[in-house]
């Protein structure tokens, strides 16, 4: 079955964790994590209060009589401390640390994390499928031939030793992707192993699923699967995935994962080729049972493939969404994302563009983690080796430190240098794969630019 707190489920705070206050402000201690998260003092009470009950519901009664500003961080403590709610035992809230702490102003959660609630892990860059669109220039490969991927270094108990890890520092949510994930011979395992700690693992992939397959996938644990399907015409599947019979194969590996209880979602790129195909797609998708349909907006990969020429979409999606939305029964969300919206438009600082060492971290097939995982080809981008080196260790190093408040210096010759936003924009994160595609190199003006 998919993992995952619920809200009826017993949350104790783990034996090896406790809220604690410095004098200054609550964390959130891992005493073998070597860890201390910021915590507002809203989320302070509502662990202190899931450690005496572990109930959601009673947690959520309790502040609403202490103090209704608290009501929404007991949803946020559930979700972003997965890892950290699993104990099996009750116990008592220490009163006078809480109304002590309350009395001092307690100062609030610093905004980059303490380490990341999110992990990307690029697993493999080799793929049976040859889309036009994708950001990677993949490693053909067929999807019969069982060997283990050529590029997969990251394996093996120093793979499990990280995914560990990723319970001990309170990682959320792992995002495994590839080129296809499914090539990995050790797939289940790594899905296995994050579950068991509580991680949330979530997987996207184009690969032919049958029943047993699926079903292995949620007996791993798997928390959620995207698949994606862009057409169901031959032809146009053809073009989009590089095999005329994606589309059946697609729609059957949907459904083994329906069949399999997963939480599943379709992902769907809008290009002048399948646009006017997205309506058949979302009445199939709804007939089979598929419950959440979503639109992307395609995006030119940064290094320019001539296989992507011609298929950009019109810049105005919002006809596309109007009649797509005009024809839904209800019974399937659609979401259209960043297709919905022009994000250009945002002042620099308005809002987070890349999370990337605030919080989330991007790891390769060889192991290195890297600025962004868009752009497994460029050396200057990586950070340091989970080969040799702990999750912390990179994610508190100097390299990783320059990568989020670089300095001016370093964009000399570009409009960021002498920009009033500079560090707004930092604060936001910059989108350094958008960066190299209109100016050939990271420290300049990303797309989400609002002065360039």
């Amino acid at each position: 079955m998919a993992s995952g707190l619920t809200a009826g489920s017993t949350q104790f705070l783990d034996e090896a964790v406790s809220v604690c206050w410095t004098g200054e402000r609550f964390v959130l201690r891992h005493s073998g994590g070597n860890i201390d998260h910021d915590l507002s003092a809203g989320q302070a009470l509502s662990l202190l209060l899931l450690g005496e009950n572990g109930n959601p519901e009673t947690t959520r009664s309790t502040i609403a009589a202490v103090d209704g500003r608290f009501a929404h961080e007991l949803d946020h403590v559930i979700m972003r401390f997965p890892t950290y709610l699993r104990g099996s035992k009750a116990r008592k809230m220490d009163v006078g640390l809480w109304g002590n702490a309350l009395q001092s102003s307690p100062r609030a959660p610093r905004p980059d994390q303490a380490a990341p609630s999110s992990v990307t892990w690029l697993l493999t860059l080799e793929c049976n499928r040859r889309c036009p669109y994708c950001f990677y220039q993949i490693i053909p490969v067929r999807p019969e031939t069982g060997r283990w991927p050529r590029d997969a270094a990251l394996k093996g108990p120093t793979a499990a030793e990280r995914i560990a890890e990723m319970g001990r520092i309170g990682v959320a949510d792992l995002y495994l992707t590839g080129g296809e994930p499914m090539l990995r011979p050790d797939i289940g395992s790594i899905i296995a192993q994050a579950s068991s700690h509580g991680i949330r693992v979530h997987m996207v992939s184009k690969f032919h699923m049958h029943a047993l397959q699926a079903e292995a996938l949620a007996d791993a644990g798997l928390h959620h699967i995207t698949i994606s399907l862009d057409d169901l015409r031959p032809a146009e599947g053809k073009r989009l995935t590089g095999a005329s019979n994606y589309p059946a194969e697609a729609l059957a590996s949907i459904e083994a994962c329906l069949a399999a209880g997963l939480d599943l979602e379709v992902n769907a790129v809008v290009t002048s080729l399948n646009a006017d195909g997205l309506g058949s797609l979302a009445d199939r998708l709804e007939d089979i049972g598929c419950r959440k349909l979503s639109i992307s907006a395609m995006q030119t990969p940064h290094f320019r493939s001539s296989h992507a020429k011609g298929l950009e979409p019109q810049a105005d999606l919002r006809p596309l969404m109007d009649r797509l939305l005009a024809g839904a029964s209800g019974t399937m969300a659609i979401d259209f994302g960043a297709a919905g919206g022009n994000d250009k438009a945002k002042p620099c600082g308005a809002t987070l563009v890349c999370e990337v060492g605030r919080r989330s971290l991007h790891i390769l097939p060889n192991g290195d983690a890297t600025r962004c995982h868009y752009m497994p080809k460029r050396p200057d981008l990586v950070i340091g080796s989970l080969l040799t080196h702990s999750i912390l260790d990179i994610w508190r190093s100097d390299t990783f430190e320059r990568w989020r408040r670089p300095e001016r210096s370093m964009f000399a010759g570009t409009g960021c240098a002498n920009c009033g936003g500079f560090d707004g924009c930092n604060s936001r994160g910059r989108c350094v794969a958008s960066a190299f595609l209109e100016a050939g190199q990271a420290n300049a003006p990303d797309a989400f630019c609002g002065a360039s």
